[in-house]
C-alpha cells in the first residue's frame, strides 16, 4: 500500500515542489498494478490530479524495467497525438517505495460496456487500434519492448500439466502446437497487449484515452486484433465483433489477415484457468465460456477451409 501521508507528500514534492496533497483515493480495476489518484495544489493555489501507478510483483519478475519502459511508451505516444495519460514522472529511485512507480495525468473518463451508439463506440475503438499499429517503430524506438514471437515459443514448446477443459484448451494447444510457428506476413507494429474496453476510457460517447500499456509488445498486429475480438464477442455480441473487425481492417488495407484464425485460438488461451476469478458472477463466467466455444469454432473452421 502507498497511501500513507508521508509517501504522498514526498511524492507530491517529486512532481511539484512545495505543493500539499488534498485528497487522494485507490483506484479500481487494476488487476496487475496498483493506482491511486492524487490531487495536489501548487505553491500557486493551482489544482492537479494525477495517477499513482505502481507495479505488481509478477509483472516486475518478468521485467524488472517495466515501469520505466512503460514511461518511455508513454512518452512516445503522448508526444505523436495517440490518445494516453500524460506521462508526468518517474522514480525508480526506490527511495519513497520500494519499488519504481510512475506518475501520469489523469482522465476523467471511464470504460463504457453499455454505449448509447454502440456504432459508433464500436468504429471508434477499431480507429484507435489501427492508429496504434500504425505507429511507425522504426522512427520512434520501441527496441526496449519484447517481441511477441519468443514469447509463444515458450508457450507451443509443450503441453502445460495443467488445462482447462471448460474450453477444451487441450484440443486448442493441440492445433496451434503442431502449427506454431505459422509464420508472418504482416510488418511488425507496435502491440498494446491488452486491448479490450476496459483499458479504453470514454465520457460523453467519445473516446479519451487507452490505458495500461504494460503489456505493450512488437509483433504481428493479428495479436491484437484477436484479442480485441474475443472482447467485443464477450460484451456485445457477433454482430459487434464482426463490426469491429471490418472497421478496423478498413484502416488496414494491407494487412494479411491468412492466419487471423490462429491468433484468434492464440487469444482463447489467455483466459483459460481464470474465467471464474475474472468474472463477476458465475453466469458472466458461463456467458465468456459460450463466447469462447463459438470463437473456436469459427477459427477451427476458417483454418480447415
Amino acid at each position: 500500500m502507498v497511501k500513507t501521508n508521508y509517501v504522498l507528500s514526498a511524492i507530491a514534492q517529486k512532481i511539484a515542489r512545495g505543493s500539499r496533497v488534498l485528497e487522494t483515493r485507490a483506484l479500481s480495476g487494476g488487476i496487475s498494478a496498483e493506482m491511486y489518484a492524487m490531487t495536489l495544489q501548487r505553491v500557486d493555489g493551482t489544482q492537479e490530479t494525477v495517477v499513482i501507478r505502481r507495479h505488481g510483483p509478477i509483472d516486475l519478475a518478468a521485467n524488472p524495467n517495466i515501469a520505466a519502459d512503460e514511461f518511455r511508451l508513454l512518452e512516445t505516444l503522448h508526444q505523436i497525438g495517440i490518445p494516453v495519460p500524460q506521462p508526468i514522472l518517474l522514480d525508480t529511485s526506490c527511495e519513497i517505495l520500494p519499488t519504481p512507480y510512475l506518475v501520469q495525468g489523469f482522465v476523467q473518463g471511464a470504460p463504457d460496456f453499455a454505449p448509447a451508439d454502440l456504432d459508433h463506440h464500436i468504429d471508434q475503438i477499431a480507429q484507435q487500434l489501427a492508429r496504434i499499429h500504425q505507429v511507425d517503430i522504426q522512427a520512434h524506438d520501441v527496441r526496449y519492448l519484447p517481441h511477441i514471437n519468443p514469447l509463444h515459443d515458450r508457450i507451443f514448446s509443450k503441453m502445460p500439466d495443467s488445462l482447462d477443459e471448460s474450453i477444451n484448451e487441450r484440443a486448442i494447444r493441440e492445433v496451434l502446437i503442431a502449427a506454431w510457428p505459422w509464420g508472418q506476413s504482416n510488418a511488425d507494429v507496435l502491440l498494446h497487449g491488452d486491448y479490450w474496453l476496459g483499458n479504453i476510457l470514454m465520457r460523453d460517447g467519445r473516446l479519451l484515452a487507452i490505458i495500461d500499456w504494460e503489456d505493450a509488445k512488437v509483433g504481428d498486429p493479428l495479436y491484437d486484433l484477436g484479442n480485441a475480438r474475443l472482447e467485443m464477442l464477450w460484451s456485445f455480441g457477433e454482430t459487434a465483433m464482426h463490426q469491429f473487425t471490418k472497421t478496423y481492417l478498413a484502416h488496414m488495407p494491407a494487412l494479411d489477415t491468412t492466419r487471423l484464425p490462429y491468433w484468434d485460438l492464440c487469444t482463447t488461451l489467455r483466459p483459460a484457468g481464470r474465467l471464474d476469478d475474472w468474472a463477476e458472477s458465475p453466469e458472466q463466467a458461463q456467458h465468456w465460456r459460450e463466447g469462447i466455444q463459438w470463437f473456436v469454432q469459427q477459427a477451427v473452421a476458417a483454418i480447415k477451409v
